[in-house]
């Protein structure tokens, strides 16, 4: 049985035959379908998706945050908006969240959760934690026993707050 090659056969049936210079006829064609246009919208796209990632790690990883504890976790979310960030979670733009501590409703800027999905993040209300239950950004609807509170004053991140229990 003679073995040969399935391009070589597909071109021999068609009647095809390459140009000589390869090189030129493709930068040809991708002239002719606007490749320049194409590769300078991807990077366009890049860069924003770029300054997007950066501006969810200075508010939901570097700023200050309130901490929300997973447990019994249920979201709804938009699958094709989420914006992963390695080690760090994922960012889910617009997110519904319940668990043990009630519901949280991020309309826009963003909840971080932790890769372990232990931990829910959002950034810090601006007027300070005790008592805080809403932000430009999101609303919490807290369960009956559960407060928000600031973190310990010895912790390496000030302006942090937490959802925690009553006691």
């Amino acid at each position: 049985a003679v073995r040969r090659d399935l391009g070589a056969l597909l071109a021999e049936g068609l009647g095809f035959v390459p140009p000589g210079d390869l090189d030129a006829a493709a930068a040809r064609q991708a002239e002719t379908y606007g490749l320049a246009d194409v590769r300078s919208g991807e990077e366009a796209r890049r860069a924003a998706a770029e300054r997007r990632t950066q501006a969810f790690r200075e508010r939901l990883v570097r700023g200050p945050v309130l901490v929300l504890p997973l447990a019994e976790m249920q979201m709804t979310f938009d699958p094709n908006a989420v914006v992963p960030l390695g080690e760090e979670g994922t960012v889910y733009p617009t997110l519904t969240l319940r668990d043990r501590w009630g519901a949280l409703t991020v309309s826009d800027g963003g909840a971080r959760i932790a890769a372990d999905f232990t931990r829910a993040f959002i950034p810090a209300p601006a007027g300070g934690c005790a008592g805080a239950t809403e932000d430009d950004h999101w609303s919490l609807d807290l369960a009956e026993g559960w407060s928000v509170a600031a973190v310990d004053a010895t912790s390496d991140r000030p302006g942090d707050c937490v959802v925690l229990p009553r006691p």
